[in-house]
């Protein structure tokens, strides 16, 4: 709870998809216990509950709150439910994780970050690239001064097309928000943003390529949202930045490539799930005297030890427990640079606004960011 957390943190999980790897995370830092799951399908509640060594089920989330006294609740639901629970949890007096993106609208998002802010909370959300190593070490490549003026940013973020055409909460409005642009484009989105400052304007084209799917008993449905979305960024200094994001790309699994180019050097990011290094990623550079971009080797400690969850298949799964280290850390006091907050949160969904606007207005929307940057510099 907010006014002191005991020397084991209990930690609820709303959620048993994506909420499943949060258990896995958490459950390997010391002095964490799970102390319950909720969903609303109280079978599946169980069977994590099971897997996980998790005490108490729950099917509503109030009284989930109510009984446990919990020192941090994770949000790992559809879109729709993160702005109501994530309310709930922080009235509750918990410290708060909410999966990306945060909201379905900015307005939201802001209202979140400012009640978490009012009630002392410690707020995060899991943006699962950045916990790669190579991603952090892109980080320090970056702020050394490695490339020097930015001139151009290049990102693709790919995932594979589903070729049965299954319809899943992801392509629903109501429930999702948006489509490629939330479900993966936040997270490169995220990673420019953390990397280089953000974005100052878009230009995009968000599009449906697959504008009917299948509910798994057979009803069909209609997509209304994107899949596929391309889009020009300008940053700070003016330099460009495109991006592609697609939902329906014949790649295997998941493909994520940023490069960055700059006026002493250039420096690549890549995660391919179908290479030995997706645990990690890639880290490629080049300077000005150099004849190519050679692989650069990620340092020992920024791998760490922490080699997986076994019990989470995904190239992800390491990442899990990196994030959960950060949070742990910051809910005690301590020192954790590597957490993302809600303040970055709400920066990725005000670029999502501005990419939306842009696509259906046809025309160059300006970011409209608010006070502070992810390091709580001013803007």
């Amino acid at each position: 709870m907010l006014d002191g957390v005991s020397s084991v943190l209990r930690v609820g999980i709303v959620g048993a998809g994506i909420g499943a790897a949060h258990a896995a995370g958490l459950q390997r830092q010391d002095g964490v216990e799970i102390a319950a799951v909720c969903t609303r399908r109280r079978e599946r509640a169980e069977r994590m509950a099971a897997r996980y060594r998790i005490p108490a089920v729950y099917t509503d989330h109030q009284e989930m709150l109510a009984r446990e006294q919990l020192d941090l609740v994770v949000i790992a639901t559809p879109n729709d439910l993160h702005y109501p629970l994530t309310l709930d949890a922080l009235a509750s007096g918990a410290h708060v994780v909410c999966e990306k993106p945060l909201a379905l609208t900015v307005d939201e998002a802001r209202e979140m970050e400012r009640r978490a802010e009012a009630a002392g909370a410690k707020a995060f959300v899991p943006f699962v690239l950045r916990y790669l190593p190579a991603a952090a070490y892109v980080k320090e490549i970056l702020d050394s001064g490695f490339i020097g003026e930015p001139y151009l940013v290049a990102v693709h973020c790919w995932t594979a097309a589903d070729r049965n055409e299954q319809m899943h909460w992801h392509f629903d409005r109501e429930q999702a928000g948006s489509g490629a642009l939330a479900n993966i484009g936040s997270h490169v989105i995220h990673l420019v943003d953390w990397w280089l400052g953000g974005l100052t304007r878009v230009c995009s084209k968000a599009t449906t390529a697959v504008p009917q799917r299948v509910w798994p008993d057979g009803t069909a449905a209609a997509v209304d949202v994107d899949d596929t979305v391309a889009f020009l960024g300008e940053l700070r200094n003016g330099a460009a930045a495109v991006f592609s994001v697609s939902m329906v790309t014949l790649v295997q699994l998941c493909e994520v490539r940023i490069e960055i180019f700059g006026s002493d050097g250039a420096v690549s990011f890549i995660d391919d799930w179908g290479a030995d290094d997706a645990m990690t990623g890639r880290v490629q550079a080049m300077r000005r005297e150099d004849h190519v971009r050679a692989r650069v080797p990620i340092p020992d400690r920024l791998v760490g030890e922490f080699t997986g969850a076994p019990d989470f298949d995904s190239p992800f799964r390491g990442n899990f427990g990196r994030m959960a280290a950060e949070w742990v850390k910051s809910v005690r006091g301590q020192d954790a640079p590597g957490a993302a907050t809600f303040r970055d949160g709400v920066r990725v969904q005000e670029v999502m606004d501005a990419v939306l606007r842009s696509s259906a207005e046809e025309r160059w929307v300006d970011i409209e960011y608010g006070a502070a940057t992810p390091s709580g510099r001013r803007d």
